[in-house]
């Protein structure tokens, strides 16, 4: 992965970390506060549809959430590698630590 990739990728997944957690954090202080629409007059199943709208926007934020995170980790586990890469290119094995053998770089 290129930097400037990386870079673009890193604050796609940041700005919808950021989004996702705002929206999760306003689900739960709907939950927590019990601001479900509800007014005397409304069917229980009028309830029941609102609690269940509230329930699936937490979901859907949840599961975007957890994207926007496994998109980040694959972003630093790709940095971490180029960087390995990058100090291994730059510091090879001498010849007598190999005891013969051909080895191109150490791991």
């Amino acid at each position: 992965m290129r930097p400037r990739v990386r870079w673009s990728v890193t604050l796609i997944a940041v700005i919808g970390l950021v989004v996702c957690a705002v929206v999760v954090g306003g689900f739960l202080l709907t939950m927590v506060n019990n601001d479900l629409p509800w007014e005397e007059g409304l069917s229980a199943g009028s309830y029941y549809k609102a609690v269940g709208s509230a329930y699936s926007g937490g979901f859907v934020a949840g599961f975007f959430f957890s994207f926007f995170l496994v998109l980040l980790a694959v972003v630093i586990a790709a940095w971490f590698d180029a960087r390995r890469d990058r100090r291994v290119a730059a510091d090879p094995v001498p010849a007598a630590e190999t005891g013969g053998k051909v080895v191109a770089y150490r791991r």
